[in-house]
């Protein structure tokens, strides 16, 4: 089987499709100078249209100019002739539920579409959203009455006269006689005959494309069909390829085991459809089997994978704990203590040790130990002699918690608020969802980490109505599935093991994460020693009893969100829980400060010890110290953790608003011909 990689410009195209529909949050709510609408047809006698009786931008001495908009959604909305304003006006738009107006051409597709909006019933733009770092719109939600009592939201696209620009519908300007259509889809569709097959056998690809003339997907002609995985840079490496024929359809056959995307090569791979291909005989997997004790040391053996053993690593934390209760640092504690919940299995020697007050140094001990308690069903408010939500709150500057120019903090901070009393509708809560969707970088991920990453997902999901998470929480699992190695891990235990919480919190499963026959899950079974320790017993105990607690919760898909118990917060607990107004566009952290850390692949964490620790042969997480005593301003990446990797290094200060929010700022056919001509 030979695989060849394709060209960068492609690689930039199918990162830029696959997060361009991310929703944003934001309401519509547009002024426009706005285009007379001459005549309005409607195209079913279930759709009305008010004629607007607005006046025409264009002056008398001018020639009247009309184009032609069309909505659809599956089947034709309505039709709109429109006067065209004059070529030298602008409309000024502002995003849903924003004052803040911005100018575009007033013969754009979106300022005429707006106006037929404020004019018309057939349909109500609910979500309009605009990036500063694009200068641009992006039109997230319309809704139909007609069709659907919810609105069709983050699949909008357009064409005229047929074709499909390369600029956002606010940029192009309409001309003369011109023929816009608005629809819900994409310009390509793929499917197969069947999801999987074994080694060998063919599987039947129909691709169509978009006709905007009438409104129909039909069949994609001589275009090449390519069954794909992508490296760790999101290069699609090909390993089967077919050319469509006159009906559309093509026939792919791998040679090896594995998940693969299929797609069209023509538009980046993107959409596409999975196909998971596997030999044609089957091995065990451990999926169904991880809670149960029939594991032995996680290696493979006659074709089968053999069980993570949860019984077995609970006993082995077991047999590390010390007198006191505690496994030694503060934060190894706090992850046995999780692992222990995940289990179900009572610790009286650990609960007790946590009833008693914890040396902490910053926002993210006090995140990860108010975690432990709430998992051991401790009040963190009152439960102790000290309070571990205060320090948290405290921090939150309007924006963000804890340091700005880290975004781990952000996200670990959701997990126990959200169990003390804070919901979506306060603000810290809403303003720091709002600062780590802003934070995502283009290629999806955060930091560029896998762990911060899988972090993210379970955090989001525990707010997904926000606006702008769903997309975030989308763009986040592709980054993380172009990240996975051919034997099913992510590099090591301990970033797999957060992979494997991430899937469980998007509602999947690791049987759906499978490279080369081999899931995340079937990685994890293979590190797992006699002792039930996971990682080498050559690794140093401290490095054995984090990796293990990760495990456990891992092994039984359950993230850090379902683990923990809820609790009230007290009425004189004020800080951050002003309401966040509805439909209000939040603010984000655009703090500049240089992150001074360097970032690892493995969760790095603050301890009480300034040693560095990298065991081998597996690279495993560096402890790093919480804060550099002396130096004002530097702190690790996080210690909430003892395990939150650090934002990538910067050779100068971080942009919030511009490089971080590329990836939401790209509509469906916007910008395409542009980023490729920019290779």
């Amino acid at each position: 089987m030979i695989a060849h990689t394709l060209t960068a410009r492609r690689t930039v195209v199918l990162l830029f499709l696959i997060c361009t529909l991310i929703p944003a949050g934001v309401h519509a709510e547009a002024s426009t100078t706005p285009a007379t609408v001459a005549t309005s047809t409607p195209s079913t006698p279930t759709a009305t249209s008010t004629p607007s009786t607005t006046t025409a931008t264009s002056t008398p001495s001018e020639a009247a100019e009309t184009a032609t908009l069309r909505l659809w959604d599956g089947s034709l909305i309505d039709s709109f002739t429109i006067d065209l304003p004059s070529t030298s006006t602008e409309a000024s738009l502002a995003p849903t539920g924003s004052s803040d107006a911005h100018a575009v051409p007033a013969r754009s597709v979106l300022a005429l579409l707006t106006t037929l909006d404020e004019t018309h019933t057939a349909f109500d733009i609910t979500d309009l959203q605009y990036f500063d770092s694009f200068h641009s719109f992006l039109l997230n939600c319309i809704a139909v009455p007609t069709v659907s009592a919810s609105p069709a939201c983050y699949n909008w696209t357009y064409a005229v006269d047929g074709q499909f620009p390369s600029v956002g519908m606010d940029a192009y300007e309409l001309q003369d006689g011109d023929v816009a259509d608005v629809f819900f889809g994409s310009e390509w569709r793929i499917s197969l005959d069947a999801p999987a097959a074994v080694v060998g056998e063919p599987v039947t690809v129909t691709a169509e494309h978009y006709d905007a003339t009438n409104g129909t997907y039909d069949p994609a002609v001589a275009e090449m069909v390519g069954s794909v995985q992508f490296d760790s840079s999101y290069t699609p490496i090909v390993y089967a390829t077919s050319t469509t024929d006159g009906d559309g359809h093509a026939t792919l056959t791998l040679e090896g085991p594995g998940t693969y995307t299929v797609g069209l090569a023509t538009s980046g791979y993107y959409p596409n459809a999975t196909l998971t291909v596997s030999s044609s005989t089957t091995a065990t997997t451990t999926d169904s089997s991880v809670s149960g004790d029939t594991g032995g040391a996680g290696a493979t053996s006659g074709g089968s994978v053999i069980a993570f053993s949860v019984s077995r690593a609970v006993a082995y934390l077991s047999s590390v704990q010390l007198g006191d209760g505690s496994f030694g640092a503060g934060y190894l504690s706090d992850w046995a203590a999780i692992a222990y919940a995940s289990s179900a299995t009572s610790n009286a020697g650990l609960r007790a040790y946590l009833l008693r007050t914890a040396s902490l140094d910053n926002v993210t001990d006090h995140e990860r130990h108010a975690m432990a308690l709430e998992s051991q069903g401790i009040n963190p408010y009152t439960g102790t002699a000290v309070d571990y939500i205060e320090p948290i709150v405290t921090t939150f500057d309007g924006n963000q918690v804890g340091d700005a120019n880290l975004d781990n903090d952000d996200i670990f901070a959701l997990f126990p608020l959200l169990h003390a009393g804070y919901t979506a509708s306060d603000a810290i809560i809403a303003r720091t969802t709002a600062t780590i969707v802003s934070a995502q970088l283009s290629n999806g991920s955060w930091d560029n980490s896998v762990d911060v990453t899988a972090a993210g997902i379970q955090a989001l999901t525990a707010v997904s109505a926000l606006p702008g998470v769903s997309g975030a929480i989308a763009c986040a699992e592709a980054y993380l599935r172009g990240q996975q190695k051919s034997d099913g891990g992510f590099g090591n235990s301990f970033s797999t093991s957060w992979v494997l919480q991430a899937i469980a919190a998007l509602g999947e499963s690791p049987s759906g994460w499978k490279v080369g026959g081999q899931s995340p899950l079937d990685y994890l079974a293979a590190t797992q020693q006699a002792d039930g320790g996971v990682e080498p017993a050559s690794e140093p105990k401290e490095t054995r009893i984090w990796a293990t607690a990760y495990a456990v919760s891992a092994a039984l898909g359950k993230p850090w969100d379902a683990l923990l118990s809820s609790f009230d917060r007290p009425t004189t607990a004020t800080s951050g829980a002003v309401a966040a107004p509805s439909g209000q566009v939040l603010g984000v952290a655009t703090s500049t400060v240089e992150t001074l850390v360097e970032a690892t692949s493995t969760p790095p964490v603050a301890t009480s010890t300034p040693a560095l620790v990298e065991p081998t042969p597996r690279p495993a997480p560096r402890r790093i110290e919480q804060r550099a005593r002396g130096v004002t301003g530097v702190t690790a990446s996080v210690a909430f953790a003892a395990a939150l990797p650090l934002a990538e290094p910067k050779s100068g200060p971080r942009d919030v608003t511009s490089a971080s929010r590329s990836l939401w700022a790209r509509l469906w056919h916007s910008f395409v011909e542009w980023i490729t001509n920019l290779l």
